[in-house]
């Protein structure tokens, strides 16, 4: 999300190429965070082959361009594990909190923050 609000944000976008766009920064943020990353192909394939490989791969060049090759972003995700060294817990606990962190970060993500709150209170 954070490329695509970046790059929509310095360059007027058609309508007809967001998905194209979509599937470009899902390939570069595989890319980025991804031992594997996904594949130009096989992203083609999840959009249907609506978007062809080479469109993809001229997309990401100017994705990357538009971004300056500015791709790192940090995410929740990156404080974890800052903040589980810093916390007084033994080891052994510290694999569980690490879970449940992940899954509220993930909760708040897609919006099921209110519904978590409401199931706490």
């Amino acid at each position: 999300m954070n490329y695509l609000d970046r790059f929509l944000s310095v360059e007027p976008t058609k309508k007809t190429r967001l998905q194209l766009l979509g599937a470009t920064c899902m390939f570069l943020a595989s890319k980025m965070k991804e031992t594997v990353p996904l594949t130009a192909e096989k992203l083609c394939i999840y959009t249907d082959n609506s978007v062809r490989p080479s469109e993809l791969l001229q997309m990401e060049l100017l994705a990357l361009n538009k971004l300056k090759w500015d791709l790192a972003s940090v995410t929740p995700h990156d404080f974890i594990e800052h903040f589980l060294a810093k916390l007084p817990i033994h080891q052994s606990s510290k694999q569980i909190l690490r879970k449940h962190a992940q899954t509220f970060v993930a909760l708040c993500a897609t919006g099921m923050f209110y519904c978590l709150c409401s199931v706490l209170l």
